[in-house]
């Protein structure tokens, strides 16, 4: 503690928690947000802006997890993911900070993690290898046509090949640009790949010797991990033995413009080839207000929900069919930015027509006033969103991170912009002596800040073909230019490339990166309270937990009721019932009055799987019913407790109700859902292949291909040339007869009595029956494109990057084997998948995921360069590990790492619906008992076998792959099938 000096501790009532803020002697700052919280969290955070676009910060995100001084393996940060006890671990690059974060439930391992992580980040070996592996490299062509045609390869370099080759990327990145090209944020930190090839290794170690000190260091903690405790650990380990350095100048701020101004965008074509266009502005911060929440306030009353004022004189206009995805607030840069606009365009549409109804729209707000009730809507929004405890891919103490980073990276106090309760407060009361703050919010921060943008994403024909000629003549160039000598050197550098990431780590330098020990780990798993009571005649399940106030509803109806053709509407249902009108009241109005009183109103499809063997009958106070099993729609709500009735009023309603006659906004909900749909195949090509490869497998894998996969995916491009009025009348008649059968209903929250009274009232006729009815079920037939051991390949013009997916059939869930799989699915996608497509192959990713409940155990890629000879690898990866045996200490480790992936911790609002679920399969405390105890007792020979089951059944695997047209012509050719396009 001699070391730090203590800058202000106060007290955050709001968090339960004490801030303290702390300055070493080297300049590094720690806050500490002290609370009761076990899953403590510590984050290295650097301010790293860049002055190009050549990825330097991305590249030097991964590359400082490549081996340290006291950890000096290839790949730390892998080991860490295969044993620890680790609840999150990752690394981010943002335009102007890399963030290094990691927590743990147990004490021993967050010191561990942050011993790694603290060595990584401080004293990287950061060796020529590492650059060349993580950023870009020059290889020779192993085709044997292609002899002497170069490539170009790199880990960085396939992601950002990935994003650049979404259109969506173009409007995200310059929704910042246009509005400040004189600073940092005109740069694309994470790299652009035309630019990524310029970056030297002398420029890479150069930035990290600038940027990466001590000096230029925040660390965020989080948890009841005490705080001298952590600066001991801190100082001696990182802060005391280094030189300080020196913290990065502050951000130079974008002069601001007298008048606005206008830019075009060339971008990729999207399969309807249709543009974004949308206004910027740089709203920025008054010096010594706080006046970001006055910037919240302002989005939630213009477009906080569907009946928000903007947002529906945008969508009305039918110039578009959606909001610009950048639409909002933006606070996680130096200054704010606020955007509103429009895509799905058609081509020939004047961008200043747009930016007209956008003017035009605030200028009448602020002549006649936003309704009293919008103010309203917005405050309740702001209040919801900050008392819901979330928890979304990492700890809640991750989104409290970022909220204190976006003042203190540059020059606040860390609480200046992570409370929320005193300017709220603040807010409501200058709002009470001034109702038309928000009206003069327009004013000031829209209509007279002429610091604004007209930009126009504009998608061209054959960008992205021509980009890669563009960079095919460049190498063809290069290629042509090198010297006998070059050749000599390129090749000799990617042999030693290669030896390296072919070379295992040592026993003693694995052994540096401790776990804990098999024996450490407790047989445990959390039993959630879950009752089922009567309410109104039917069966009703509750669970009470502790959630911050906020009470949740899932309304469950079968949908296995319908036929199998209606399966594929079921996401669309789902989509468009929550955000329609009701009879006699327009969906602006339901939209604004569902705003004012619930936090969120959603459906979607729950299909279900059991365990074999398992009963279909639920015992429940209202007798035997068949409710396991079953496939549903859910409807689900989360209000504050105080707001739930009226928020029950309006949801119930729709459920029922929802009026199908507005054509035009079931034709925008269309749209919208249909651009939704597209823009999941780039980033999330991977789980369509999966989805796809493990069709043929079972009912429910199938029902979930054709509801989330690639069936749906083409359906949802057809709905947006389909007869409305036909498509309206076939939603109608699903969900008058979903409506037909009671709902089975889940509440979670802490008040759950007058829920239940509230909830199952009369609202329901109870019509589930007994287990004697019959109930027309879904039956499983195979689809025509299913045969077995068979290839497909699918193109999309919106990508450059592959993925693929190769798929077969697990074990049944009671099975103790099929423990021994979902091991053997983590120790390879912790290892060799990770050395051979990741660090060899210059794929972003490469993973083995099993879905016990659909018995569906699948091999995957992610932005792949070479997704086709993936393909032919994974088979080989099973057959190397069935001769092999694991040792005792990677015995340990996976056991450790599996272990963890059981005990994530959710918040109550999780454990809650995740109870429900398992109900709704089967899934009964004891059985997960009964893997635990599988996984504890696991062996090495244990795995091995679980690596010849799946080779034993690998004639029934499938293959897909999905990539660009180019890509996908070659793979075809050779393997003698045909391709399906996407576009």
């Amino acid at each position: 503690m001699s070391s730090f000096e203590k800058i202000q501790q106060i007290e955050l009532s709001e968090f339960k928690a004490a801030g303290i803020w702390m300055r070493h002697k080297s300049g590094a700052e720690v806050f500490h947000l002290y609370n009761d919280d076990e899953e403590n969290l510590f984050a290295f955070v650097f301010a790293t802006a860049a002055k190009n676009s050549k990825g330097v910060a991305h590249i030097l995100e991964h590359s400082v997890l490549c081996g340290s001084k006291n950890y000096p393996l290839k790949d730390p940060f892998i080991v860490l993911a295969q044993g620890s006890l680790q609840t999150y671990l990752n690394a981010w690059t943002f335009p102007d900070k890399t963030v290094y974060p990691a927590s743990s439930l147990n004490e021993s391992d967050y010191f561990n993690l942050m011993s790694v992580y603290g060595d990584a980040v401080f004293r990287p070996n950061l060796e020529e290898w590492t650059f060349r592996q993580e950023g870009h490299r020059l290889e020779f062509s192993r085709n044997a046509r292609d002899t002497g045609r170069i490539i170009r390869n790199g880990i960085v370099y396939n992601e950002m090949k990935g994003s650049y080759s979404a259109f969506e990327e173009y409007v995200q990145n310059w929704a910042a640009r246009s509005v400040m090209p004189d600073t940092i944020y005109a740069c694309d930190s994470g790299g652009d790949p035309d630019f990524i090839p310029d970056l030297t290794y002398n420029e890479f170690c150069s930035f990290h010797r600038e940027f990466y000190s001590p000096a230029n260091c925040r660390i965020f903690l989080c948890g009841n991990i005490p705080t001298e405790k952590q600066l001991d650990f801190l100082d001696e380990r990182f802060l005391s033995p280094l030189a300080a350095g020196q913290r990065a100048p502050k951000i130079t701020l974008q002069p601001r413009w007298e008048e606005p101004k206008r830019f075009y965008v060339p971008a990729p074509k999207e399969p309807d080839g249709k543009a974004a266009i949308f206004v910027s502005w740089l709203c920025g911060r008054k010096s010594g207000e706080p006046s970001m929440h006055e910037l919240f306030l302002l989005t939630e009353a213009l477009l906080g929900h569907d009946g928000s004022p903007l947002k529906k004189a945008l969508i009305s206009s039918g110039l578009g069919e959606d909001l610009a995805i950048v639409s909002g607030l933006e606070t996680e840069l130096h200054e704010e930015l606020f955007c509103a606009g429009l895509q799905g365009v058609s081509a020939g549409t004047e961008p200043e027509k747009i930016e007209s109804i956008v003017m035009d729209e605030l200028s009448r707000l602020c002549r006649e006033g936003i309704p009293p009730e919008e103010t309203e809507a917005a405050l309740h929004s702001l209040e919801f969103s900050n008392r819901e405890i979330r928890r979304a891919g990492g700890p809640w103490s991750l989104v409290l991170m970022r909220r204190a980073l976006r003042g203190w990276l540059h020059g606040s106090a860390p609480w200046d912009t992570l409370v929320f309760e005193a300017p709220f407060n603040s807010l409501k009361s200058e709002l009470k002596t001034n109702p038309h703050l928000v009206e003069k919010l327009i004013e000031e921060r829209l209509l007279k800040n002429s610091h604004r943008a007209l930009v126009c994403v504009q998608p061209e024909d054959d960008f992205l073909k021509k980009q890669e000629e563009e960079r095919r003549k460049k190498l063809l160039t290069l290629a042509n230019s090198l010297s006998f000598k070059d050749r000599r050197v390129i090749a000799k550098q990617n042999r030693e490339l290669k030896n390296k990431q072919s070379k295992p780590d040592s026993p003693a330098a694995l052994a540096k990166i401790p776990h804990i020990a098999r024996e450490n780990l407790s047989c445990s798993v959390e039993k959630i309270p879950l009752e089922i009571v009567e309410a109104g005649g039917a069966p009703l399940a509750v669970t009470r937990l502790w959630t911050n106030g906020v009470t949740y509803f899932n309304f469950a109806f079968p949908a296995d009721i319908f036929d199998s053709n209606d399966y594929i509407y079921l996401p669309l249902l789902c989509h468009v019932i929550p955000a329609l009108g009701l009879p006699g009241m327009d969906y602006a109005k339901v939209s604004s009055l569902l705003a004012n009183c619930a936090g969120g109103f959603f459906a979607s499809p729950h299909i279900s799987h059991t365990p074999y063997g398992t009963s279909p009958l639920l015992e429940t106070p209202c007798g035997t019913l068949p409710l396991v099993g079953r496939d549903w729609i859910i409807f689900n709500l989360k209000c504050l407790f105080e707001k739930q009735e009226k928020a029950l009023e309006i949801v119930l309603a729709l459920i029922r109700d929802a009026d199908f006659s507005d054509e035009r906004r079931l034709g925008d909900l269309i749209l919208e859902y249909k651009n939704i749909i597209e823009s999941n195949l780039a980033p999330n090509g991977s789980s369509y292949a999966s989805l796809r490869a493990s069709s043929f497998l079972n009912p429910a894998r199938l029902k979930l291909e054709i509801i989330s996969g690639i069936t749906q995916f083409k359906f949802a491009k057809q709905l947006s040339t389909g007869n409305i009025a036909e498509i309206a009348q076939k939603l109608k008649q699903m969900r008058d007869k979903l409506i037909s059968n009671t709902p089975f209903i889940h509440i979670c929250g802490e008040k759950e009595d007058e829920s239940v009274k509230l909830a199952g009232s009369e609202n329901w006729k109870s019509q589930n029956g007994t287990a004697e009815q019959e109930k027309e079920r879904f039956v499983f037939t195979l689809p025509d494109y299913i045969t077995l051991d068979t290839l497909e390949v699918f193109s999309s013009p919106a990508l450059q990057v592959g993925f693929c997916a190769m798929s077969f059939e697990a074990l049944e869930y009671l099975d103790p084997a099929q423990v021994y799989e979902q091991a053997l699915a983590h120790y390879l996608s912790t290892g060799v998948l990770w050395e051979t497509f990741r660090m060899k192959g210059g794929a972003y990713g490469a993973r083995c995921s099993i879905s016990p409940i659909e018995r569906a155990w699948t091999f995957s890629t992610y932005r792949d360069p070479s997704p086709g000879a993936s393909l032919k690898i994974f088979p080989d990866v099973l057959k190397r590990f069935s001769r092999t045996e694991l040792s005792e200490a990677a015995l340990g480790k996976l056991i450790t790492g599996c272990y963890a992936k059981l005990k994530q911790p959710l918040t109550g609002a999780q454990k809650g619906f995740s109870e429900f679920c398992r109900l709704l399969c089967g899934i009964k405390h004891e059985m997960r008992l009964q893997r635990m105890k599988t996984l504890l007792s696991i062996s090495g020979i244990d795995v091995t076998d679980a690596a010849k089951g799946i080779l034993r059944r690998g004639g029934m695997a499938r293959r897909v792959i999905i990539c660009s047209p180019g890509e996908a012509q070659t793979i075809a050719k050779k393997q003698g099938c045909t391709v399906q396009n996407l576009d």
